[in-house]
């Protein structure tokens, strides 16, 4: 009938708006706090090389926003030339070995202001427990 049909209507609305202002709040307060300690957050697609940064990557990185691809290639090329070859080389063992990533490394910055930036990434397997990316 149309009541039971707009009751239930009404409890879906009543469950669903609050758990909404949670997700939004928790996304506020996620912000906040990328925001508040200068950090960032990152997705590394394995098989595609493909990345996703935050908002707050970029300048972390050095870069304008969406002034390239975000891309493994393009965060190589943040690293200072003397931190590069290790820095990749501990992310390619992790990567091959489906461990926890944890490296620091300089990024280039305005001559004598380079700065130093420590990333950890948690390995995700797929559906075949192969790790098909990481989250940091």
């Amino acid at each position: 009938s149309r009541t039971h049909r707009q009751h239930a209507e009404h409890q879906i609305e009543q469950t669903i708006q609050p758990r909404a202002g949670q997700i939004c709040d928790q996304r506020e307060k996620q912000e906040n706090i990328l925001r508040g300690t200068n950090a960032g957050t990152w997705e590394w697609e394995l098989g595609t090389n493909k990345n996703y940064w935050s908002a707050e990557i970029w300048g972390l990185y050095g870069l304008a926003p969406h002034s390239v691809e975000p891309s493994y290639e393009a965060w190589v090329q943040t690293i200072h030339p003397d931190d590069r070859a290790n820095v990749e080389k501990a992310v390619q063992a992790a990567a091959s070995q489906g461990t926890r990533l944890s490296v620091e490394w300089r990024v280039i910055g305005p001559p004598g202001n380079d700065r130093w930036l420590m990333s950890v990434g948690q390995p995700i397997l797929d559906d075949h427990s192969q790790v098909s990316r990481y989250i940091g």
